[in-house]
């Protein structure tokens, strides 16, 4: 586990996860005909709802200290260009946003 992971654990990642699981199950499945849980064990619908919050929770997890890292490199990255030469830095993030603009239309 790297440590980008382990700060997002420390601020408990769970409690959106248990309240749109709380939601989902009240939402949904109390409005459910009777029908439905005659064909459908109830275990397996908590075990589905129990997995699926799970993989919202690593997907969730992930993917913002995956942005919040490539934040980093790319500013870090700018300092150091910046610090090398600002004018060729200037000239290069101008060709850059340029290119993204013509990309766009």
């Amino acid at each position: 586990m790297n440590w980008r992971v382990g700060i997002f654990n420390l601020a408990d990642c769970s409690c959106p996860c248990c309240s749109m699981k709380a939601f989902v199950y009240y939402g949904i499945a109390i409005f459910q005909e009777i029908a439905f849980f005659d064909v459908t064990r109830t275990g397996e619908i908590l075990s589905r709802l129990s997995e699926d919050t799970q993989i919202i929770k690593n997907v969730a997890t992930t993917n913002v200290s995956e942005a919040m890292k490539n934040l980093a490199t790319a500013l870090t990255g700018l300092s150091f260009m910046f610090a090398t030469s600002w004018k060729l830095t200037c000239i290069s993030c101008v060709n850059y946003l340029t290119k993204f603009k013509l990309q766009l239309q």
